[in-house]
């Protein structure tokens, strides 16, 4: 179905003359409604494949996911806010959360198979897929602990631990797997009351230190927390910040940095940000102030925005992109009772 009376802000430059300046919203797709997880509301998570192909979970109690437009499939009771989903080379899909069992890891064939799931060694956080492997996330005391394991049979195969200044609890915690299977960590640490402290960390695949940056001493505890890696293995993060005026600190970090390359405060609140491979774009999901719609999209290189697309958007909306950042999907209720929806954006 295709979406009518979209709002697009924006005109073309110079600078990208050839290319759309913003997405425009290309279809919805409405989504079945997953049983609710019991305490839990509802948030969904999404991958999209070179092909743009779609691939939906819907998490609760039993979790439902969508692939392309075909029959829901049934996966084990998952709690919202806690899932993730990856597209493998075989075609497969990779599913993870956390379940009524403990953190698992749900394989689903090309066929549309579902194998029996994982239970994944410990009791983390977050559960990241990387390849064939799970990374796991657990805030503990003064830093978060890591491990690796085999999303196949749930054996461990690494872990370490990154010590964070500050005091106080540990969380946020967001985690990407940089494009060379590096890893950046961005984590706040902070006691609640005074302004966090948060780090931006480097690590190699075996969860070596090799670079960190304080991306902000102003954190606001419990604020979004979001970070994307391009091409370059340049980070660029989203902190949540506790300043007059500025809701939001878009940070540029390149490799070896010692502290942020640029960073540009927003009044705006921003839960999840994509940035094209070649690091010129970047969109962010969240109303950024002074434009009307939902995914609002920087030119690095100019260092303006160029605009916005208005889509359905909740306070627990997601967003998902295709490897080349082509093809952006939204996911959220729009609150009138529609249902959860997917928005695809080109």
């Amino acid at each position: 179905m295709l979406l009518t009376g979209c709002t697009v802000a924006g005109s073309p430059s110079p600078e990208h003359r050839d290319e759309p300046q913003v997405f425009t919203v290309q279809a919805t797709v409405d989504l079945p409604t997953a049983t609710p997880y019991p305490g839990y509301e509802g948030a969904s998570a999404a991958a999209v494949g070179d092909d743009g192909s779609l691939t939906v979970l819907l998490p609760g109690a039993p979790s439902l996911l969508l692939r392309d437009g075909a029959a829901p499939l049934t996966l084990p009771a998952l709690v919202p806010g806690t899932t993730r989903v990856i597209g493998q080379p075989d075609g497969s899909t990779l599913v993870t959360g956390l379940g009524d069992a403990g953190p698992l890891a749900v394989r689903v064939d090309p066929a549309g198979a579902v194998a029996a799931p994982v239970v994944l060694p410990g009791d983390p956080a977050g559960v990241v897929p990387d390849g064939p492997d799970v990374l796991l996330l657990t805030p503990n005391g003064g830093g978060v602990d890591l491990a690796r394991a085999d999303a196949a049979t749930g054996q461990p195969t690494g872990s370490g631990r990154v010590d964070l200044p500050g005091q106080g609890a540990v969380g946020p915690v967001a985690l990407a797997v940089a494009p060379d299977g590096s890893l950046r960590l961005l984590a706040n640490r902070g006691d609640g009351i005074a302004d966090g402290t948060a780090t931006l960390v480097t690590l190699d695949a075996a969860f070596v230190e090799t670079g960190r940056v304080v991306a902000s001493t102003s954190a606001q505890p419990g604020s979004f927390f979001a970070l994307d890696v391009d091409a370059a293995g340049t980070a660029w993060v989203v902190v949540g910040q506790r300043l007059p005026g500025t809701d939001t600190a878009l940070l540029e970090v390149r490799p070896g940095d010692t502290q942020p390359r640029r960073v540009t405060a927003l009044a705006a609140e921003v839960v999840d940000v994509a940035v094209t491979p070649d690091g010129e774009r970047v969109h962010l999901l969240g109303r950024v102030d002074g434009l009307p719609g939902d995914v609002a999209t920087l030119d690095t290189t100019a260092g303006r925005f160029l605009g916005s697309t208005d889509v359905c958007r909740d306070a627990r909306s997601s967003m998902a992109a295709s490897p080349d950042r082509a093809v952006l999907v939204v996911l959220g209720d729009c609150g009138y009772g529609e249902g959860p929806q997917a928005a695809v954006l080109r």
